[in-house]
């Protein structure tokens, strides 16, 4: 079974959705969905399984090269040259390669670079489409995401989302394909994640603030919402990580007015999944502010890591509270994420109690083990 998976490959999230699959005999072949600084460490781990490869413009040089190489070809030659270009590439790859499936893993990179790689409809590979994060419930209500959305819809066999909320939007849109099981799009989290032992909530003194901001986030709200909290509690200390750049400088006055208190991570910083883990399992709780989101990586990170979640209600984390998780599903606004923050801060007990509950479910509902069944059966 011949897989091509064009996706982002700086990140996490691409590499733990791969490496269900290293230990199978799939071959897989990996296309850069957009321009990247450097490939995830993990992923170049994973070319050392021969069934998992990566196209890259140097096999040779160093690895912090490849970047450079790849944005020079595709976005410096390929604007005036067309086969020099990102498209024509995946075009000529997916001509030449025989694959069974195609999977398009994010929609607004490499879903529009495959409607631009101009490619026969009647396909003879099974086309894959995954949704990431507000793939679709960001982007709908912009007419040029609306049209190509819905273009690519309607030529995908299959389509993969972490919402159910989205597999909703993607029928309005016209997808008559195949609705792929509701799992994480980064896959589950392993049995020696899953028995980590952490410190009773009444022990910690910790909240992890997800600082991003950008064009989804809500950092600003949220790092203001741990300013208060600060002054309320004396006792506590605030982790803020993925500062976005226009963030970075709220970030540092805080680390300034209260000393000792307060840590920020930029985005540039790149925690390895496991150290955003150990952050999480040393945390009271979780806030995660957007304007809009799937399920959050780290709301189930949270979970998993013994971190009570404040999210809010623009992601879908409401479906998993209809698992059994408990957490905090409030209105993206200060009031209402400083109300669930500070009533978890003040009921400790009670915060423990849902914690221990989150960290049994989660060895049911995001065991990689019984998720990479599951995604075993998209290329079926």
């Amino acid at each position: 079974m011949k897989i091509l998976i064009v996706g982002m490959v700086d990140s996490v999230h691409l590499y733990r959705w791969t490496k269900q699959f290293e230990n199978t005999n799939l071959e897989i072949t990996i296309f850069p969905s957009r321009k990247f600084r450097q490939v995830d460490l993990g992923l170049l781990e994973l070319r050392r399984n021969k069934h998992i490869r990566i196209i890259l413009k140097s096999k040779i040089l160093a690895q912090s090269w490849n970047g450079y190489f790849d944005f020079f070809s595709y976005s410096i030659l390929g604007r005036y040259f067309n086969y020099f270009s990102r498209a024509s590439k995946l075009k000529r790859i997916i001509n030449a390669g025989d694959f069974n499936h195609v999977h398009l893993v994010e929609m607004q990179h490499a879903g529009y670079l495959y409607l631009d790689a101009n490619l026969n409809n009647a396909h003879r590979y099974k086309l894959t489409v995954t949704n990431w994060g507000s793939d679709i419930f960001f982007f709908l209500n912009e007419k040029f995401h609306k049209i190509k959305i819905m273009e690519l819809l309607q030529i995908a066999d299959q389509y993969s989302a972490e919402c159910e909320r989205d597999y909703a939007l993607a029928k309005n849109l016209g997808f008559n394909g195949v609705n792929l099981p509701v799992i994480p799009n980064a896959g589950g989290f392993s049995a020696e994640v899953m028995s980590r032992q952490t410190l009773p909530v009444e022990q910690k003194k910790k909240i992890y603030i997800k600082g991003y901001g950008g064009k989804f986030g809500l950092g600003a709200v949220a790092i203001e919402v741990g300013r208060k909290l600060l002054n309320e509690f004396s006792w506590i200390e605030l982790n803020i990580v993925s500062v976005s750049p226009e963030l970075e400088k709220i970030a540092k006055e805080l680390t300034i007015k209260y000393p000792n208190r307060v840590k920020y991570w930029s985005i540039k910083s790149k925690l390895k999944h496991d150290e955003v883990l150990h952050l999480l399992g040393e945390s009271i709780i979780y806030i995660g502010a957007s304007k809009s989101d799937g399920i959050s990586t780290t709301f189930l990170e949270s979970l998993v890591a013994g971190a009570y979640p404040i999210q809010t209600e623009t992601s879908c984390a409401n479906e998993w509270i209809k698992k059994g998780f408990h957490a905090s599903v409030v209105s993206p606004n200060f009031e209402s994420i400083y109300s669930g923050a500070k009533h978890a801060l003040s009921n400790l007990n009670e915060t423990e109690n849902l914690v221990k509950v989150n960290k049994e479910l989660s060895k049911i509902h995001l065991s990689s083990t019984s998720i990479s069944q599951i995604a075993l059966k998209f290329y079926d």
